[in-house]
Formats: C-alpha cells, sequence, structure tokens
C-alpha cells in the first residue's frame, strides 16, 4: 500500500507526457522505481531486477503508461453502452517522428496491439485493468517495449 501510495503514484503523475519518451530518458524513473522496492522489500543492491517485479507484482514505467493509454482509449470508445463497443479506434497516418509518439496516437496503436493478443473491447474499465494488468506482468522488458514501437 505504501508503495502504491507513495511511489506509483508520483510515476503515474503526468505519465502520458513523458511515458512514450526513449529508454534512456525513462531510465531515470525506472531506477527510482526500482530502489523504493528494493529498499521496502529489503532487498540487496544487486538483486535482479526481473526478479524483484515478478516478488513484487508491479508493473514498470513502461507498462504503467501501457495501461494508461489502454484506459484512455477504451474509455474513449463507447462509455454509456460498452456492449456497443464494436470497433476499434483509427489510427491516423503522421509523417513526422515528433507526431508518432503523441499519446493520442501511440495509445490508439497499443491498444489495437493489445486487443489482438487479448481481446478486451467488450470488458468494463475494472475488469479491463485488471485484464490487462495480468497479462503486463507476464511479458519481459524487451517484449514490452515492442508495443511502443509504432509501425506505419
Amino acid at each position: 500500500m505504501v508503495y502504491y501510495a507513495l511511489c506509483q503514484s508520483a510515476i503515474g503523475y503526468c505519465i502520458p507526457v513523458w511515458g512514450a519518451a526513449n529508454k534512456g530518458n525513462i531510465l531515470r524513473a525506472e531506477r527510482a522505481q526500482r530502489a523504493v522496492l528494493k529498499v521496502m522489500t529489503r532487498k540487496p543492491h544487486r538483486y535482479p531486477t526481473t526478479q524483484l517485479y515478478a516478488d513484487c507484482k508491479v508493473l514498470t514505467v513502461r507498462q504503467l503508461f501501457v495501461l494508461r493509454s489502454v484506459l484512455r482509449v477504451h474509455r474513449s470508445l463507447s462509455p454509456s453502452n460498452p456492449k456497443k463497443r464494436t470497433n476499434l479506434p483509427t489510427g491516423t497516418q503522421h509523417k513526422t517522428t515528433f507526431a508518432k509518439h503523441q499519446y493520442y496516437v501511440i495509445s490508439a496503436y497499443i491498444y489495437k496491439k493489445i486487443h489482438k493478443k487479448i481481446n478486451i473491447l467488450d470488458l468494463n474499465k475494472h475488469n479491463l485493468k485488471q485484464k490487462v494488468t495480468e497479462w503486463l506482468l507476464k511479458p519481459d522488458y524487451s517484449e514490452t517495449e515492442t508495443l511502443l514501437t509504432y509501425i506505419t
């Protein structure tokens, strides 16, 4: 509970703005997150990162961005009647790399990728968050990074 109140809330603040940044820029936030988790669980400094996340069952910074993106797009599809969600969001073509990394573009792209792997279109918000979180805890770091690669 302390982690969610202090660390994850700080990481999640404005994550739509900086969550799609390159790996080098995200590394600071990930290091801070790992440091807090290691102190809380009393693990040594050289404890493996993948094992740490598996033990704590928390999402990495990138995975938090993916979860927030999926929730954003899902909310915008058809909030009044979840059963009428029949079509996925349409992605628009952008010419510049800067435009491709904007939150509204990459979130629709991430939603489509995750929907191909697990069917999330007809879920309510609570079930969607639970199912996507469980799914995000399984892949390793490189698989999470492939979700963020934008293919035109």
